[in-house]
């Protein structure tokens, strides 16, 4: 890849806007998301960073942040949590005596308004996968417990607390805007694909000759031209092939002395 720098689609977003003469505001979340279709075409692939936070968990549970792509690991209390399985929780008492004991089971039959209400009964035949500890039980080590992954949250073995996640997400400016390669041609291609977006949903452009198909065929060329260059090699990557040929290159008299000393070599039979 011969682009080594990036930059904000703020400037994108302002051709847009300047060049059209766009007052509509509303075009605004579209222009975005028109960006970002751009770059998936251009199969650009975002630039991933690497973070992390710290989330309360409240009920076994917390909201995972924005822009996340990919959880790499989980902590609590200093320990890593290791990933469980699609479970639920359910309370159930094996004696009208005993206390209340939680368990995480896989009986996908069992709905979430029916937690506290459980029996005995109901385990039989259950996968039991862990039992959920309770900040007073003897066995609370970090080792025991586990998370899951739901949608938009994370779930824990243990009720409350407080996690910390590193993950990976995209790369943003100061600003929360997305970055992209810092090239001319890219920025010339968004912009046209943007103007095709905007004639599908019958917006006018200035120049009544620039319809869908010939701002659509401009978007074309100049991601070619994009992508062309982007896959290009770079001069590194250039130096790189040449010195690993280089070093396959035998020395001088390399062959000549290979069997050199040969005769003095002891075998074991």
């Amino acid at each position: 890849m011969s682009v080594y720098k990036t930059t904000s689609i703020k400037p994108i977003i302002a051709r847009v806007i300047r060049n059209t003469r766009i007052t509509d505001m509303t075009y605004a979340d579209d222009i975005m998301e028109w960006i970002g279709e751009g770059l998936d075409r251009c199969m650009i692939r975002w630039k991933l960073q690497k973070t992390s936070k710290e989330l309360i968990i409240s009920n076994h549970s917390a909201k995972l942040p924005c822009g996340l792509v990919t959880l790499n690991a989980v902590i609590w209390n200093g320990h890593r949590l290791r990933k469980g399985v699609n479970t639920i929780d359910i309370r159930i008492r094996r004696t009208p005596q005993d206390q209340l004991t939680s368990f995480f089971v896989t009986d996908t039959t069992i709905q979430s308004d029916e937690i506290n209400s459980q029996n005995i009964s109901l385990l039989r035949g259950v996968n039991i996968v862990e039992p959920a500890f309770n900040e007073g039980d003897r066995d609370n080590s970090p080792e025991r417990h586990f998370y899951d992954l739901q949608y938009d949250y994370i779930k824990t073995s243990f009720k409350s607390g407080c996690i910390t996640i590193a993950y990976r997400t995209q790369d943003i400016d100061a600003e929360g805007y997305p970055l992209a390669p810092d090239l001319e041609e890219l920025r010339e291609g968004i912009f046209w694909y943007v103007l095709s977006r905007l004639c599908i949903t019958g917006y006018k452009l200035p120049d009544a000759s620039m319809d869908f198909k010939f701002c659509d065929a401009q978007a074309s060329k100049f991601f070619r031209k994009a992508k062309n260059i982007i896959k290009s090699e770079s001069e590194d990557d250039k130096e790189n092939q040449i010195q690993l040929r280089n070093n396959l290159i035998p020395p001088d008299h390399y062959y000549e002395s290979f069997f050199i000393g040969a005769e003095q070599r002891k075998y074991v039979r």
